[in-house]
Protein backbone atom coordinates (compact mmCIF):
# COMPACT_ATOMS: atom_id res chain seq x y z
CA UNK A 1 0.00 0.00 0.00
CA UNK A 2 0.87 3.48 -0.56
CA UNK A 3 1.92 5.87 2.34
CA UNK A 4 -0.24 8.62 1.32
CA UNK A 5 -3.28 5.99 0.76
CA UNK A 6 -2.82 4.50 3.85
CA UNK A 7 -2.47 7.60 5.77
CA UNK A 8 -5.79 8.82 4.01
CA UNK A 9 -7.46 5.15 5.05
CA UNK A 10 -7.40 5.37 8.83
CA UNK A 11 -8.88 8.10 11.11
CA UNK A 12 -6.82 10.80 12.35
CA UNK A 13 -4.45 9.43 14.94
CA UNK A 14 -3.37 10.96 18.04
CA UNK A 15 0.08 10.63 16.64
CA UNK A 16 -0.46 13.06 14.00
CA UNK A 17 -2.32 15.22 15.73
CA UNK A 18 0.74 15.43 18.49
CA UNK A 19 3.07 16.14 15.07
CA UNK A 20 0.63 19.48 14.39
CA UNK A 21 0.84 20.18 17.94
CA UNK A 22 4.67 19.94 18.21
CA UNK A 23 5.19 21.90 14.85
CA UNK A 24 2.76 24.79 16.49
CA UNK A 25 4.44 25.63 19.17
CA UNK A 26 8.51 25.16 18.20
CA UNK A 27 7.22 27.68 14.80
CA UNK A 28 5.70 29.95 17.90
CA UNK A 29 8.68 30.01 19.27
CA UNK A 30 10.16 30.87 15.97
CA UNK A 31 7.36 33.27 15.19
CA UNK A 32 8.35 34.94 18.99
CA UNK A 33 11.94 35.31 18.16
CA UNK A 34 11.32 37.72 14.80
CA UNK A 35 9.00 39.80 16.73
CA UNK A 36 11.16 40.14 19.81
CA UNK A 37 13.71 41.91 17.65
CA UNK A 38 11.67 44.32 16.94
CA UNK A 39 10.61 45.34 19.88
CA UNK A 40 14.12 45.16 21.77
CA UNK A 41 15.18 47.92 18.99
CA UNK A 42 14.25 50.87 20.50
CA UNK A 43 16.52 49.51 23.82
CA UNK A 44 19.40 48.91 21.59
CA UNK A 45 18.75 52.11 20.14
CA UNK A 46 19.09 53.97 23.63
CA UNK A 47 21.79 51.80 25.09
CA UNK A 48 24.01 51.54 22.25
CA UNK A 49 23.51 55.52 20.81
CA UNK A 50 22.78 54.04 17.47
CA UNK A 51 19.99 55.68 14.94
CA UNK A 52 17.25 53.40 13.29
CA UNK A 53 19.07 53.45 10.18
CA UNK A 54 22.50 51.39 12.11
CA UNK A 55 19.81 48.64 12.89
CA UNK A 56 19.14 48.23 9.13
CA UNK A 57 21.90 45.54 8.73
CA UNK A 58 20.83 43.58 11.72
CA UNK A 59 17.01 42.60 10.41
CA UNK A 60 19.08 42.28 6.98
CA UNK A 61 21.19 39.93 8.41
CA UNK A 62 18.75 37.81 10.31
CA UNK A 63 16.29 37.48 7.04
CA UNK A 64 19.78 36.26 5.21
CA UNK A 65 20.44 33.71 7.40
CA UNK A 66 16.31 32.77 7.52
CA UNK A 67 17.46 32.77 3.30
CA UNK A 68 20.09 30.57 3.52
CA UNK A 69 18.91 28.00 6.06
CA UNK A 70 15.67 27.76 4.24
CA UNK A 71 18.29 26.80 1.26
CA UNK A 72 20.56 24.86 3.31
CA UNK A 73 18.24 22.88 5.34
CA UNK A 74 15.55 21.99 3.29
CA UNK A 75 17.58 19.19 1.09
CA UNK A 76 19.56 17.93 4.13
CA UNK A 77 16.22 16.88 5.70
CA UNK A 78 16.08 14.91 1.96
CA UNK A 79 19.26 13.50 3.29
CA UNK A 80 19.23 13.34 6.87
CA UNK A 81 15.68 13.30 7.91
CA UNK A 82 12.78 15.81 8.65
CA UNK A 83 13.31 14.90 12.43
CA UNK A 84 17.14 15.52 13.05
CA UNK A 85 17.11 18.69 10.90
CA UNK A 86 14.28 20.25 12.81
CA UNK A 87 16.30 19.48 16.06
CA UNK A 88 19.45 21.27 14.88
CA UNK A 89 17.38 23.84 13.45
CA UNK A 90 15.73 24.40 17.02
CA UNK A 91 19.43 23.87 18.73
CA UNK A 92 20.71 26.88 16.26
CA UNK A 93 18.41 29.11 16.98
CA UNK A 94 17.92 28.58 20.83
CA UNK A 95 21.61 28.48 21.28
CA UNK A 96 21.92 31.58 18.71
CA UNK A 97 19.45 33.50 21.04
CA UNK A 98 20.75 32.83 24.32
CA UNK A 99 24.11 34.12 22.78
CA UNK A 100 22.87 37.50 21.30
CA UNK A 101 21.39 38.43 24.90
CA UNK A 102 25.23 38.94 26.11
CA UNK A 103 26.29 40.74 22.78
CA UNK A 104 29.17 43.25 23.55
CA UNK A 105 28.29 45.35 20.08
CA UNK A 106 26.02 45.45 17.12
CA UNK A 107 28.60 43.94 15.02
CA UNK A 108 28.77 40.65 17.11
CA UNK A 109 24.92 41.07 17.19
CA UNK A 110 24.65 41.20 13.73
CA UNK A 111 26.76 38.21 12.90
CA UNK A 112 24.50 36.36 15.21
CA UNK A 113 21.50 37.02 14.46
CA UNK A 114 22.59 35.58 11.30
CA UNK A 115 23.55 32.31 12.54
CA UNK A 116 20.60 32.35 14.33
CA UNK A 117 18.69 33.03 11.33
CA UNK A 118 19.61 29.76 9.64
CA UNK A 119 18.16 28.20 12.35
CA UNK A 120 14.72 29.65 11.98
CA UNK A 121 14.47 28.76 8.04
CA UNK A 122 15.77 25.24 8.57
CA UNK A 123 12.45 25.17 11.09
CA UNK A 124 10.08 26.20 9.08
CA UNK A 125 9.93 24.52 6.07
CA UNK A 126 10.52 21.35 8.13
CA UNK A 127 7.73 21.79 10.07
CA UNK A 128 5.40 22.14 6.60
CA UNK A 129 6.87 18.93 5.19
CA UNK A 130 6.24 16.83 8.09
CA UNK A 131 3.09 18.53 9.12
CA UNK A 132 2.28 17.72 5.24
CA UNK A 133 3.69 14.27 4.93
CA UNK A 134 1.53 12.73 7.71
CA UNK A 135 -2.00 14.70 7.19
CA UNK A 136 -4.97 12.67 4.98
CA UNK A 137 -5.14 14.40 1.49
CA UNK A 138 -8.41 15.47 2.21
CA UNK A 139 -7.47 17.57 5.55
CA UNK A 140 -3.92 18.64 4.70
CA UNK A 141 -4.65 22.16 4.08
CA UNK A 142 -6.34 22.65 6.70
CA UNK A 143 -4.44 20.93 9.42
CA UNK A 144 -1.38 22.66 7.64
CA UNK A 145 -2.73 25.93 7.99
CA UNK A 146 -3.71 25.12 11.67
CA UNK A 147 0.05 24.24 12.56
CA UNK A 148 1.33 27.16 10.66
CA UNK A 149 -0.79 29.67 12.41
CA UNK A 150 1.54 28.68 15.47
CA UNK A 151 3.86 31.13 14.02
CA UNK A 152 1.20 34.19 13.86
CA UNK A 153 0.35 33.06 17.08
CA UNK A 154 3.89 33.16 18.83
CA UNK A 155 4.80 36.46 16.95
CA UNK A 156 1.71 38.21 18.36
CA UNK A 157 2.62 37.11 21.82
CA UNK A 158 5.83 37.95 21.50
CA UNK A 159 5.36 41.33 20.86
CA UNK A 160 2.79 41.31 23.55
CA UNK A 161 4.81 39.91 25.76
CA UNK A 162 8.17 41.78 24.51
CA UNK A 163 6.21 45.37 24.86
CA UNK A 164 4.76 45.01 28.59
CA UNK A 165 8.54 42.86 30.01
CA UNK A 166 11.25 44.86 28.21
CA UNK A 167 10.86 48.03 31.15
CA UNK A 168 11.37 44.92 34.01
CA UNK A 169 13.99 41.94 31.96
CA UNK A 170 15.60 44.92 29.82
CA UNK A 171 16.79 43.64 25.69
CA UNK A 172 18.53 40.69 27.03
CA UNK A 173 15.99 39.09 29.25
CA UNK A 174 13.98 38.93 26.15
CA UNK A 175 16.34 37.44 24.37
CA UNK A 176 17.17 34.93 26.90
CA UNK A 177 13.47 33.71 27.23
CA UNK A 178 13.67 33.85 23.50
CA UNK A 179 15.82 31.18 23.76
CA UNK A 180 15.90 29.00 26.57
CA UNK A 181 11.93 27.98 25.46
CA UNK A 182 13.01 26.84 22.00
CA UNK A 183 15.61 24.72 24.11
CA UNK A 184 13.18 23.10 26.57
CA UNK A 185 10.92 21.81 23.77
CA UNK A 186 13.84 20.00 22.11
CA UNK A 187 13.14 16.47 24.52
CA UNK A 188 9.16 16.42 23.53
CA UNK A 189 10.55 16.72 19.78
CA UNK A 190 13.47 14.02 20.47
CA UNK A 191 11.11 11.51 22.32
CA UNK A 192 7.55 12.05 20.73
CA UNK A 193 8.10 13.31 16.98
CA UNK A 194 8.71 10.46 14.40
CA UNK A 195 10.60 10.81 11.51
CA UNK A 196 8.48 11.20 8.32
CA UNK A 197 7.11 7.76 7.63
CA UNK A 198 7.25 8.88 3.81
CA UNK A 199 10.84 9.45 4.46
CA UNK A 200 11.70 6.34 6.19
CA UNK A 201 9.98 4.35 3.32
CA UNK A 202 11.88 6.45 0.45
CA UNK A 203 15.33 5.54 2.63
CA UNK A 204 14.18 1.70 3.06
CA UNK A 205 14.49 1.59 6.76
CA UNK A 206 13.48 -1.58 8.75
CA UNK A 207 10.32 -3.02 8.56
CA UNK A 208 10.26 -2.82 12.18
CA UNK A 209 10.68 0.99 12.29
CA UNK A 210 8.23 1.60 9.93
CA UNK A 211 6.08 -0.84 11.85
CA UNK A 212 6.46 0.92 15.01
CA UNK A 213 5.23 4.06 13.24
CA UNK A 214 2.15 2.18 11.50
CA UNK A 215 1.12 0.50 14.85
CA UNK A 216 1.09 3.93 16.68
CA UNK A 217 -1.38 5.65 14.29
CA UNK A 218 -3.61 2.64 12.75
CA UNK A 219 -6.72 1.44 15.30
CA UNK A 220 -6.34 -1.16 16.66
CA UNK A 221 -7.01 -4.56 15.45
CA UNK A 222 -6.17 -2.90 11.60
CA UNK A 223 -3.77 -5.13 9.73
CA UNK A 224 -0.16 -3.98 9.16
CA UNK A 225 0.30 -3.18 5.91
CA UNK A 226 3.39 -3.08 3.64
CA UNK A 227 4.13 0.39 2.95
CA UNK A 228 5.71 1.67 -0.61
CA UNK A 229 6.43 4.85 -1.79
CA UNK A 230 4.10 6.13 -4.93
CA UNK A 231 5.80 5.22 -8.47
CA UNK A 232 6.46 9.43 -8.91
CA UNK A 233 7.99 9.80 -5.51
CA UNK A 234 11.99 10.14 -5.68
CA UNK A 235 14.52 9.44 -2.99
CA UNK A 236 16.91 12.72 -3.83
CA UNK A 237 15.44 15.70 -5.98
CA UNK A 238 17.93 18.32 -7.20
CA UNK A 239 17.53 21.86 -6.60
CA UNK A 240 18.05 22.53 -10.19
CA UNK A 241 15.14 20.51 -11.00
CA UNK A 242 12.59 23.48 -9.97
CA UNK A 243 13.97 24.97 -12.46
CA UNK A 244 13.09 22.46 -14.85
CA UNK A 245 11.11 23.29 -17.78
CA UNK A 246 8.09 21.22 -15.73
CA UNK A 247 8.25 23.22 -12.70
CA UNK A 248 9.90 26.74 -13.65
CA UNK A 249 6.77 28.81 -13.94
CA UNK A 250 4.93 27.59 -10.78
CA UNK A 251 8.67 27.69 -9.06
CA UNK A 252 8.66 31.45 -10.20
CA UNK A 253 5.52 32.58 -9.21
CA UNK A 254 5.29 30.63 -5.74
CA UNK A 255 8.49 32.80 -5.06
CA UNK A 256 7.01 35.83 -6.05
CA UNK A 257 4.22 35.31 -3.82
CA UNK A 258 5.86 33.83 -0.78
CA UNK A 259 8.79 36.92 -1.00
CA UNK A 260 6.12 39.90 -1.56
CA UNK A 261 4.35 38.02 1.83
CA UNK A 262 7.52 37.88 3.85
CA UNK A 263 8.83 41.22 2.67
CA UNK A 264 5.60 42.79 4.50
CA UNK A 265 6.06 40.48 7.81
CA UNK A 266 9.55 40.98 8.31
CA UNK A 267 9.29 45.16 7.32
CA UNK A 268 6.40 45.50 9.67
CA UNK A 269 7.42 43.21 12.57
CA UNK A 270 11.27 44.68 12.59
CA UNK A 271 10.41 48.31 11.87
CA UNK A 272 6.97 49.03 13.50
CA UNK A 273 8.05 49.60 17.28
CA UNK A 274 10.77 51.76 16.17
CA UNK A 275 8.39 53.99 14.40
CA UNK A 276 5.63 53.58 16.56
CA UNK A 277 7.76 55.05 19.54
CA UNK A 278 9.40 57.61 17.50
CA UNK A 279 5.74 58.85 16.78
CA UNK A 280 5.27 59.11 20.73
CA UNK A 281 3.67 56.08 21.25
CA UNK A 282 4.48 53.73 24.62
CA UNK A 283 6.10 50.46 24.10
CA UNK A 284 3.16 48.84 25.60
CA UNK A 285 0.92 50.83 23.20
CA UNK A 286 3.42 49.70 20.51
CA UNK A 287 2.70 45.93 21.05
CA UNK A 288 -0.98 45.94 20.83
CA UNK A 289 -0.80 47.91 17.52
CA UNK A 290 1.78 45.37 16.22
CA UNK A 291 0.34 42.35 17.97
CA UNK A 292 -2.87 43.28 15.72
CA UNK A 293 -1.63 42.57 12.47
CA UNK A 294 -0.38 39.16 13.65
CA UNK A 295 -3.47 38.29 15.35
CA UNK A 296 -5.21 38.90 12.18
CA UNK A 297 -3.13 37.21 9.81
CA UNK A 298 -4.17 34.42 12.62
CA UNK A 299 -7.72 34.93 11.79
CA UNK A 300 -7.50 34.96 8.04
CA UNK A 301 -5.35 32.13 7.62
CA UNK A 302 -8.59 29.80 8.45
CA UNK A 303 -10.15 31.36 5.54
CA UNK A 304 -7.75 28.35 3.79
CA UNK A 305 -9.77 25.47 4.83
CA UNK A 306 -11.63 26.18 1.96
CA UNK A 307 -8.38 25.07 -0.37
CA UNK A 308 -9.26 21.07 0.76
CA UNK A 309 -13.06 22.14 -0.76
CA UNK A 310 -12.68 23.82 -3.66
CA UNK A 311 -8.65 23.61 -5.05
CA UNK A 312 -5.06 25.37 -4.40
CA UNK A 313 -5.42 27.59 -7.15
Amino acid sequence: MEVQHFIDSIPLSSLQKLIIILCFFFLALDGFDIAAFGFIAPALIAQWSLTPADLAPLFLSGVFGLMLGSFMFGPLSDKFGRKKIIIWSVIIFGVGTVISAFSPSLTFLIVIRFLTGLGLGGAMPNAVTITSEYCPSAKRSFLVTVMFCGYTIGAAMGGLLSGQLIQLVGWQGILIIGGVAPLLLLPFLYFFMPESIRFMVLNKYSKDQIDAIIKKMAPQGTPIPELVAAVTEKQNVSVKELFSKDYFLGTALFWCAFVMGSLIIYMISSWMPTILKNEGFDMQQASWITSAFQIGGTLGAFAYFMMDKMGHS
